[in-house]
């Protein structure tokens, strides 16, 4: 429920239950003054409740709205057509480039638009519509955040002509089949630029044809990634760059321009090796649910390398006692240290107990009196 202001600025809301309430005033766009909610507060959150009681008439909740500056401007696509339902979002110029964008609206059917800010200075983004085949950018005419020229938005003064003008975007199209011929669906074809950005992709299709749209003018390496698969087993189809290579380095770069398609962008994926084998208990149970992971013989991160440098560590920093054959170790990890350390087995007697060696369950060396002892 709510009910416009008249001409004298005042109002009154009939007909309410009991209850608290949030009351927000929110001005016409076209007035240059920022909604804000009771008593001066920018948000719901911050919101003063107002207590209503069925019968009673609560006055003087009363709102003065501040006045801040109206960004306007037109965006057209490089042919001179208006570019509809084109997001204009301003961002700040002292925070990072993927923080929030701190005023957003969107282009008319005429490719116009407005935007209330509060005084400041602001980097503007256009972002088109998906599928818009038109390609974003910043103001003014600059592909990046970094480039981008400012916009000082200063209180009551209205700021015009923020236009832009975006450029037709190219498509990347082509067919992804395994070795033996069946088309492979689901796979994600990545479009990676030469020169840094924005990675537009695209999902094959059950015929294993792909569109990567939207794709800004210019030179890519185009990547091939197997489906995924979220439960065993995985794909057998390796990853692949265009040129039938598995090296980004090695890869074939591919040109797009502005408004074309460029076609023929095809790969074939390769099945790769496997392994298999059983996983049983000492006494012959299948073990059932065991992860294994393969790993080259270069190493590298993951659990398996992860214990292999934490077991390096304590071969330097700590000398590993030495047991009497046939005596079962228990291995320990200490997370607070990551100290490898070993100790009997629960219940066996050392051979070497009494002659300076810690009693079964302890964890500590031979002290020096013990050792002196000894000689």
């Amino acid at each position: 429920q709510f009910v416009a202001t008249d001409a004298d600025g005042r109002y009154r809301v009939p007909g309410l239950p009991t209850g608290d309430y949030r009351i927000r005033f929110h001005p016409a766009p076209s007035t240059g003054l920022f909604a804000e909610f009771y008593d001066n507060a920018p948000d719901a959150a911050q919101a003063t409740l107002v207590p209503l009681v069925v019968g009673e008439t609560v006055e003087n909740i009363d709102a003065v709205l501040a006045e801040g500056s109206l960004i306007s401007g037109t965006v057209t696509t490089s042919s001179g057509d208006p570019a509809a339902g084109v997001t204009v979002g301003a961002y700040s110029t002292t925070g990072a480039s993927g923080a929030s964008a701190l005023g957003e609206t969107r282009t008319d059917n005429n490719g116009g638009y407005k935007m209330l800010l509060h005084p400041g200075t602001y980097v503007v983004s256009f972002t088109p519509p998906p599928q818009g085949n038109l390609v974003g950018e910043f103001y003014d005419n600059s592909p990046d955040y970094a480039g981008a020229s400012r916009v000082t938005a200063i209180t009551g003064q209205p700021v015009t002509g923020v236009d832009a003008t975006l450029a037709a975007a190219g498509r990347i199209t082509g067919t992804v089949i395994a070795d033996d011929g069946t088309p492979v669906s689901e796979a994600t074809v990545t479009a990676i630029p030469t020169t840094g950005g924005n990675l537009p992709l695209a999902i094959t299709q059950a015929d294993g044809t792909y569109a990567v749209r939207d794709v800004p003018p210019g030179s890519y390496i185009v990547k091939f990634s197997p489906p995924v698969s979220w439960t065993p087993p995985p794909s057998p189809l390796l990853l692949q760059y265009f040129g039938g290579t598995a090296s980004y380095e090695k890869a074939t770069p591919v040109q797009v321009a502005g408004g074309q398609t460029t076609e023929g962008i095809n790969a074939t994926l390769i099945t790769g090796a496997s392994i298999s084998g059983t996983v049983t208990a000492a006494d012959g149970t299948p073990i059932p649910g065991v992860t294994v992971y393969p790993r080259g013989s270069t190493g590298g991160c993951g659990t398996l390398g992860h214990h292999r440098r934490r077991r390096h560590l304590s071969h330097r920093r700590h000398r590993r006692r030495r047991l009497h054959p046939g005596v079962r170790p228990h291995t320990r990890i200490r997370p607070a240290r990551g100290v490898l350390r070993q100790r009997p087995h629960p219940g066996t007697r050392h051979p070497r107990e009494g002659r300076g060696w810690p009693r079964p369950g302890r964890d500590r060396r031979p002290t020096r009196r013990r050792r002196q002892h000894r000689r």
